[in-house]
C-alpha cells in the first residue's frame, strides 16, 4: 500500500521562503519567556510547524531550557521511536541530525552545546531531553560524576595523587579544555614541582590524559 504524502507539503512550494530568521527567533523567544512567566506555563505541546518555523521543537528549545515539560507532535518516525523508548541506531541520529540542519542550519549539537552550556553532551542526549525521555545532566555534574567514578577506580591512589585529580576536575570545570602541557604548569605545579610528572608514572599519566581526552571529546 502506497503511504499517503505527509499533509503540510502540500502547503510548502519554497524550503528556503522567507528571511529574517534569526531576528524571528530572538522575538518569539522573548516572547514565549515572558508568556511562561506571565501564565506560570509548566507544560508545552508544540505540533509540526515548517518553512519559517524550522524543525518540529525548535519555537520550544527556550521554554525547555527554562524547565518547562515541552511535548513535540510530529510524523518524523525516529522522533516517534524515540518519544516511546525505542532505541535508534547512529545512522538514523545521523540522518535526524542532518534534517535539523538542513530545515534551520542554526540547530547543530554545537549550538545545543552553548544553548545548554555543556561541553561534551551528544545531539542524542538533547533530543531526549527536549523530548522529556531523560534528564540532561549539566556539565559541572558531568564532569563531577566522570572524576568520582575515576577516583573509585583507581582505589590506590595515595592521597597526593588525588589531590591532583581533583585539581584537574577543577581546571577543567574552570577552563573546559585540558592539554598535556598544562599539566606541568600551575596550579599542578603547587601540588609538586615537576607538576603531573611528579605525581604519577608514565602509564598513570596516559591514562590520565585518555580520561580527559575522552571527557572533552
Amino acid at each position: 500500500m502506497r503511504q499517503a504524502e505527509p499533509t503540510w507539503k502540500r502547503y510548502l512550494t519554497e524550503y528556503n521562503e522567507g528571511l529574517g530568521l534569526v531576528y524571528e527567533r530572538f522575538v518569539l523567544n522573548d516572547f514565549l519567556q515572558a508568556l511562561r512567566q506571565e501564565s506560570n506555563i509548566q507544560t508545552v505541546l508544540e505540533a509540526p510547524l515548517f518553512g519559517m518555523a524550522g524543525v518540529s521543537g525548535i519555537n520550544s528549545v527556550a521554554l525547555a531550557q527554562a524547565g518547562c515539560e515541552v511535548t513535540l507532535v510530529d510524523d518524523n518516525p525516529v522522533l516517534k521511536r524515540l518519544k516511546s523508548g525505542e532505541q535508534v541506531s547512529d545512522a538514523e541520529i545521523r540522518e535526524l541530525a542532518d534534517l535539523l540542519r538542513r530545515q534551520d542550519p542554526y540547530i547543530t549539537e554545537e549550538l545545543l552545546r552553548k544553548v545548554y552550556d555543556h561541553k561534551a553532551a551528544r545531539f542524542i542526549q538533547f533530543l531526549r531531553h527536549i523530548l522529556g525521555l531523560q534528564k540532561l545532566a549539566s556539565w559541572p555534574e558531568t564532569v563531577t560524576a566522570a572524576f568520582d567514578r575515576f577516583i573509585a577506580e583507581h582505589n590506590t591512589f595515595g592521597q597526593l595523587q588525588i589531590q591532583f585529580i581533583q585539581t584537574l576536575r577543577t581546571f577543567i570545570l574552570q577552563t573546559g579544555r585540558v592539554e598535556k602541557k598544562d599539566l606541568i604548569e600551575a596550579p599542578f605545579t603547587q601540588i609538586h614541582p615537576r607538576g603531573i610528572r611528579g605525581v604519577f608514572n608514565p602509564g598513570e599519566i596516559t591514562e590520565i590524559l585518555e580520561f580527559s581526552e575522552e571527557l572533552l571529546a
